[in-house]
């Protein structure tokens, strides 16, 4: 996740969507209005996008705004039910542990 500038200024993306294509979260909008469609003026045209975030708040609340353009949202909920992903974290859980 990022934005395009800083993402071509300071991240090898084009190593990232080598190993990972169609990989990238992509943020780009205008200014921090409720906005819930996407201006696609502010497309951040880069090869590897598979979301355009296109605001910060699509919804009173906080909420962002993203157009999945790869369908890669989509695989959690296959058959209409949420996959429950794996937060068995044990590397985690052994550095909090240490730091108690």
């Amino acid at each position: 996740y990022s934005y395009k500038p800083y993402t071509l200024e300071n991240v090898n993306y084009k190593q990232i969507i080598k190993e990972f294509p169609n990989s990238l979260w992509i943020a780009a909008y205008p200014n921090y209005e409720v906005t819930p469609i996407p201006n696609y003026s502010f497309f951040p045209s880069m090869d590897g996008i598979s979301v355009f975030q296109f605001t910060s708040t699509y919804v009173a609340g906080g909420l962002d705004g993203n157009v999945d353009l790869t369908g890669i949202t989509d695989k959690g909920y296959e058959g209409g039910n949420a996959t429950k992903p794996d937060t068995d974290t044990p590397a985690t859980d052994d550095g909090k542990d240490a730091n108690e």
